[in-house]
């Protein structure tokens, strides 16, 4: 038995729908069942990979403290819509929009998913031992969902990323198992989250650095949630200071 949160519902719809007709394939299959989360290595073809790599190595001298209730002694800055960072993960015909679209590929073409002109493109940097983020799940700022993408950049860290999936329920217990699943993150990786479903963490800093992109892909015509405004108003005075 899959544990849904009212989240994935959604998704779980459209996964039903795929499977009568056929046309599930792998990476959505694992996305489903998982609760809404993907890891994947190689992502970027290696010259969009260096692009980004030298827009950011720009950039670092320009870094600030983040400010997260998550989130400790991390750095970074936003990524302008002027930058080539943001072309290439916006592209249509991009790596990032057509793995999202195969894990959120739905019966109605017309409404794929694409980058959110109002979540921010971010770098963030873990590089101060003892950075790190606690366990929490990602607030839903859509309906549907959104689905947050974290892109490591480069990792010579001892840094772990962590989650929780939901295992099938003892017949002689009524309690919810969990399993914990970790990984180093790779250069040129990403993870792929519905966000408001599976709880995850990354582990202290103890050594090296990590340097992450974070941002948002949303389904066309999706509204944003009443009790998101908050926090979409705070980003966008963000962008506003990019």
């Amino acid at each position: 038995m899959i544990i849904f949160r009212p989240c994935m519902l959604f998704l779980f719809v459209h996964y039903l729908f795929a499977l009568n007709g056929n046309s599930i394939d792998n990476l959505r299959k694992k996305f489903v069942t998982s609760g809404g989360i993907l890891y994947k290595e190689g992502v970027l073809p290696q010259d969009d990979l260096q692009t980004i790599r030298t827009e950011v190595d720009a950039l670092s001298s320009s870094f600030s403290p983040e400010r997260s209730s998550v989130a400790s002694l991390r750095t970074g800055a936003v990524l302008t819509s002027e930058s080539s960072t943001f072309r290439i993960v916006s592209d249509k015909n991009g790596a990032f929009h057509r793995i999202v679209n195969r894990i959120m590929k739905s019966f109605d073409d017309d409404k794929e998913y694409e980058l959110s002109e109002v979540v921010p493109l971010e770098v963030r940097r873990y590089g101060s031992v003892g950075s790190g983020m606690a366990w929490h799940k990602d607030d839903v700022l859509f309906d549907p969902c959104q689905i947050e993408i974290v892109f490591t950049l480069d990792n010579n860290s001892n840094c772990r990323t962590m989650w929780k999936e939901n295992l099938p329920k003892n017949q002689e217990s009524d309690d919810e198992q969990t399993k914990i699943y970790e990984v180093e993150t790779e250069p040129n990786s990403a993870i792929f989250l519905q966000a408001g479903g599976v709880e995850h963490c990354v582990s202290s800093l103890k050594v090296g650095e990590r340097t992450i992109l974070k941002f948002a892909f949303v389904r066309r015509g999706s509204q944003v949630r009443e009790d998101a405004k908050a926090v979409l108003g705070q980003f966008m005075s963000k962008n506003s200071l990019g």
